[in-house]
C-alpha cells in the first residue's frame, strides 16, 4: 500500500489485509496501524482526528512536545517518502522498542481509513472468533454475545442449584451439571488465557457477572501454575488447562483465609501437595486431614470433570 509516498507491506488475513512485518525502522507504525484496525486500540481513529494521544499498553500514538527536536525524524521522512513531514504530526511508539516512528496525522489517518475500508469489504469467516480456545480476532463475530449469555443464564442456574440448601438437590445431577458447565467455559475459551484482555473487556461490556467470575478464576489458576509458590512445592510445575488440573475453579470463586504467616498461593500449593501425597481419592468427593506443627489442615477435594481430584477448598485449626 502506497499513501502520500509512503509504502507499507501488507499480508492477508482471515479478516482481511494488516501491515507485514516492515523490521525495526517502521515497526512501531506496523503494531500501532495493526492494533488500530483489529480492535487492540478502541477509539483510535476519532482520538487522532481530535488530535489526543492514544495509549493501550504496550502501543502509544501521542503528540510530540512543543521543544522536541524533530530534525532526524524529518530528514528520515523526506528520505523515505520525499515529502515534508510538516508540523500535524503524531509519534508511534511500542513499550519494547526505543525508536518511535513520525509521520504526518494526514497519512496515519489515510492508512488506517484505507484499510478499514478493505477489511470491511473481506468476507468473514464464520464464527466464533473470539471467545474459543484459540481466537483468532480480537472481537467477537456477531452471535457470541447471544451464546455467552445463554451460557451466563446456566452458570447462575448451577450457582443457584448448587448452593440450595431447602431442597437440597440431588448430589449426582449437580455433579453432572458442574461437569457439563466446565466443558461449555472451556469449549467458550474462558479458561484459556489466549486474548484473556479482549476477553474480559467484552465480559465486562456485556456484563457477564457469572462468567467473568468463573474466567477470572480460571486466569488466577494460569497464574498460580507457573508461580515460585508452586514450584517449591511441586518442581516440575508448569502451566496446565485448567479442565483436569488439581485446582478446581471454586478455590479462586470462593476466597479462603490462608494460615498465618503464609501467602494465599503457598496456601494453595500446599493443599495441591497434599493432594498429590494422599494415599487414595477414591470416589467422586473427599477430604484430607493432615497436621503439620501446630495445625490440623482439612482439604476438601473433587473431580469436577469426572475424573481428576482438584482443590476446592482447605481449613486449618490448631492442634490445641
Amino acid at each position: 500500500m502506497r499513501i502520500d509516498g509512503l509504502e507499507v507491506p501488507l499480508m492477508n488475513t482471515a479478516f482481511g489485509p494488516q501491515i507485514r512485518n516492515t523490521g525495526e525502522k517502521l515497526l512501531a507504525l506496523e503494531w500501532v496501524v495493526n492494533g488500530a484496525i483489529t480492535g487492540k486500540l478502541p477509539g483510535f481513529r476519532s482520538a487522532v482526528e481530535r488530535g489526543e494521544s492514544v495509549q493501550a499498553y504496550p502501543l502509544f500514538a501521542r503528540r510530540p512536545d512543543a521543544d522536541e527536536d524533530l530534525s532526524a525524524s524529518r530528514a528520515e521522512w523526506q528520505a523515505m517518502t520525499g515529502n515534508e513531514l510538516g508540523n500535524d504530526v503524531y509519534s508511534l511508539g511500542v513499550a519494547f522498542s526505543a525508536k518511535e516512528v513520525l509521520l504526518p496525522r494526514s497519512v496515519l489517518l489515510k492508512l488506517v481509513d484505507q484499510l478499514m475500508d478493505v477489511r470491511s469489504h473481506t468476507p468473514k469467516p464464520p464464527g466464533p472468533w473470539l471467545f474459543r480456545p484459540d481466537p483468532i480476532s480480537s472481537d467477537p463475530a456477531p452471535r457470541e454475545e447471544a451464546e455467552l449469555r445463554q451460557l451466563e443464564k446456566e452458570a447462575a442456574e448451577f450457582d443457584r442449584m448448587a448452593q440450595a440448601i431447602d431442597p437440597k438437590p440431588d448430589s449426582a445431577s449437580i455433579a453432572a451439571k458442574r461437569r457439563f458447565l466446565l466443558i461449555e467455559l472451556d469449549a467458550c475459551g474462558l479458561t484459556h488465557v489466549s486474548c484473556s484482555h479482549d476477553k474480559r473487556r467484552w465480559l465486562e461490556t456485556w456484563r457477564l457477572e457469572k462468567l467473568l467470575d468463573y474466567f477470572d478464576a480460571a486466569m488466577q489458576i494460569h497464574a498460580y501454575f507457573e508461580s515460585p509458590e508452586r514450584r517449591d512445592q511441586i518442581p516440575e510445575a508448569k502451566d496446565q488447562p485448567v479442565p483436569g488440573s488439581r485446582v478446581s475453579l471454586d478455590w479462586y470463586r470462593w476466597p479462603h483465609q490462608p494460615p498465618p504467616d503464609v501467602t494465599p498461593r503457598e496456601w494453595l500449593a500446599f493443599c495441591e501437595r497434599t493432594l498429590m501425597d494422599a494415599p487414595s481419592t477414591d470416589g467422586y468427593e473427599g477430604r484430607i486431614l493432615t497436621h503439620v506443627d501446630d495445625y490440623w489442615y482439612q482439604t476438601h477435594w473433587r473431580k469436577d470433570d469426572g475424573t481428576h481430584p482438584a482443590v476446592v477448598s482447605a481449613t486449618f485449626r490448631n492442634k490445641a
